[in-house]
């Protein structure tokens, strides 16, 4: 813990927010009677003490029995050490690097070229299907052999570890659902992403009041006192990073990983976010409003999910446009899933090999009103420096429309045209895992066979 000063209303939280269930309800009950009997006894024999005396006897004396089951029981010392800090702390914040563990990579070249395909049945892909890169291999995607939707995840989980799960009341905003990981310390983490970004934010959880062993050591006066409801807890910004001036993992307080810690009577938190594509959730008070939102359960199945829709169709009928959709794809390309954002008023769509990560090897393709696309030239809704380009793209022809290309590799593309009322972005990236080189005109053959 820091040295920070913190007000009563937090203090006198503590022992609420850390509750002691190896204390018995009947024996509290049976001192706590005692010592006011004892306290009658005094106040007979001393008519003059003031009335508050017996309250501070008893008051005292349990403060006392308290102590002792804090620092003798080791079960009291292990809560005790749990309400002097939920992060484990940091005792240095520079370690120093061999030059020797530190590997340097060469670019890989594109191990094939992909073909383009008839996209035929673009049927929706199961949600979730969480890639196996995506976390070690010790902890366990729910349903990696079984697709599931949500609902039946949260089902399969809580059969798994044998306690019911707290979710979010609605996807985070500009986030959507990735999967659900089951550790083999028996906590679960629930992990959501943003559609085109690399922000991500955990959900993680667990019976208890320990939290797992991890690398999350933060320094002390990193951590901040907060409340969540009527739990205390802890908030940090930061993280150990490489930092190349010194060649030594540093803690920097101004990279984009913020977290958030509690626990309640009977388990403990963590929420963790880690990018700044979610603003609304980029400080302590950001994370305690989503962790009030937690419930028993989940978002019904009936309803469109913004940021998880199973199909164009779906994007159609929340966003009330008539959208173009490819005939020709890359061989293994299946359409993955749909986001709306109702404040950009934008939908954007992915198609993606089931077995990759969407974010790193996908084809994106954006649809927005042209009136609202064209008010900033600048923003062309694409996932790249419009600036670059606007001074590197080439005019090309999309089915009788001018359209703007840009490629900064083989496989990196980049298209914006016009199409009645709206105007079409696509964004067409491969990852080095997967492979593949995509030509610049198999990008242009995929835009012109939107129908």
């Amino acid at each position: 813990m820091n040295e920070k000063k913190v007000g009563p209303e937090f203090e006198d939280q503590i022992g609420r927010s850390f509750g002691a269930p190896e204390i018995d309800h009947a024996f509290a009950d049976r001192l706590e009677a005692e010592l006011m009997h004892r306290a009658d006894l005094r106040m007979a024999r001393r008519a003059r003490l003031a009335p508050r005396l017996r309250w501070g006897l008893g008051l005292s004396a349990a403060a006392l029995l308290l102590a002792l089951f804090f620092f003798a029981a080791p079960q009291g010392r292990a809560l005790a050490e749990a309400i002097g800090h939920l992060f484990k702390i940091a005792t240095v914040t520079e370690i120093p690097i061999d030059h020797s563990e530190i590997y340097f990579t060469p670019t890989p070249e594109p191990t094939f070229s992909m073909t383009l395909a008839p996209a035929g049945s673009v049927l929706p892909t199961p949600t979730p299907t969480p890639a196996q890169t995506a976390w070690p291999d010790q902890r366990t995607p729910t349903c990696e052999d079984d697709p599931c939707n949500f609902a039946e995840a949260l089902q399969k989980t809580e059969q798994q570890v044998g306690y019911n799960l707290m979710v979010f009341a609605t996807d985070p905003a500009g986030l959507r659902l990735e999967g659900v990981y089951v550790d083999p310390d028996n906590y679960v983490l629930i992990h959501y992403i943003q559609a085109g970004g690399i922000t991500g934010l955990d959900l993680t959880q667990g019976w208890g009041n320990l939290f797992p062993e991890d690398a999350s050591n933060v320094p002390a006066d990193a951590i901040q006192p907060v409340l969540v409801g009527e739990f205390a807890g802890e908030y940090v910004r930061g993280t150990f990073a490489f930092d190349s001036a010194t060649q030594s993992y540093a803690w920097f307080s101004d990279i984009p990983v913020f977290t958030l810690r509690w626990m309640d009577a009977e388990r403990w938190y963590e929420i963790r976010l880690r990018g700044s594509g979610a603003q609304a959730f980029s400080s302590a008070d950001g994370l305690i409003q989503l962790a009030l939102t937690l419930t028993g359960q989940p978002v019904e199945e009936s309803a469109l999910r913004a940021n998880d829709l199973k199909s164009a169709a779906e994007a159609e009928q929340i966003s009330g446009f008539d959208l173009l959709e490819p005939a020709l794809l890359p061989e293994g390309f299946v359409y993955s899933h749909a986001t709306w954002d109702e404040a950009e008023s934008q939908v954007e769509y992915y198609y993606a090999p089931p077995d990759q990560d969407f974010r790193y090897t996908s084809i994106a393709i954006r649809a927005k009103p042209a009136e609202l696309f064209w008010q900033d030239p600048i923003e062309l809704g694409v996932m790249i420096d419009p600036r670059d380009m606007l001074a590197a793209s080439e005019e090309v022809d999309i089915n009788g429309q001018v359209g703007k290309y840009f490629s900064w590799s083989d496989a990196s593309h980049a298209l914006v045209w016009q199409h009645g009322d709206l105007v079409y972005s696509m964004q067409v990236l491969v990852s080095t895992e997967y492979g593949g080189k995509i030509t610049t005109e198999q990008v242009l053959e995929i835009a012109r066979s939107m129908k």
